[in-house]
């Protein structure tokens, strides 16, 4: 049997084992390597540089979870009302009793790159000579344009006046949010 190989401990000089990493009498580190790794500043920066990443992660989704989403108007002339067309029902129940209805049946077209939801419609109709005569705005919550394409939609609301004096109307988009928008 060969005899054990010696060597002296760094900090407290008594002579341990030569495989020992830690002094048996002092505690102390013999490698290098060992005391960073096990140093509490070592945990301590791992531990950091962990919540560093942590914490650039989180913001950068709270960012985007809570985005408010692109304006409407920087793309008012990429989302445009087509192929509208002045439609009359004979009449409609409600609570109140029936009444003959207006509807504005059309397609939403979106050029942009955006998804749009909760769209507000506002709708104009004009008599034979062009005046004004009735006008109505709708939110439509849950309608949503896809980016690039189009979605149909339909506008009702009671007739005010004789039918003979609906002539022509506009339909215009007053308000639309960026569907990516939390809030």
């Amino acid at each position: 049997m060969e005899p054990e190989e010696k060597k002296t401990c760094k900090m407290c000089c008594m002579e341990i084992p030569g495989k020992a990493k830690k002094c048996p009498y002092c505690q102390h580190w013999q490698y290098t390597l060992s005391l960073i790794v096990i140093h509490p500043v070592f945990g301590m920066t791992l531990a950091g540089i962990f919540f560093i990443v942590i914490f650039s992660f989180m913001a950068t989704s709270m960012k985007e979870m809570f985005s408010k989403g692109e304006p409407l108007s920087r793309h008012m002339d990429s989302l445009t009302p087509t192929q509208t067309e002045m439609k009359f029902g004979e009449e409609a129940r409600c609570h109140e009793g029936t009444y003959p209805t207006v509807a504005i049946i059309g397609k939403l077209e979106n050029k942009s790159d955006v998804v749009w939801k909760d769209i507000v419609f506002e709708t104009q109709i004009f008599n034979k000579q062009g005046k004004l005569i009735d006008t109505k705005q709708k939110e439509q919550y849950g309608f949503v344009v896809p980016a690039h394409g189009e979605c149909s939609f339909k506008l009702s609301f009671p007739m005010e006046f004789p039918k003979a004096e609906y002539d022509s109307h506009k339909v215009f988009i007053r308000q639309a949010k960026d569907a990516r928008a939390r809030f």
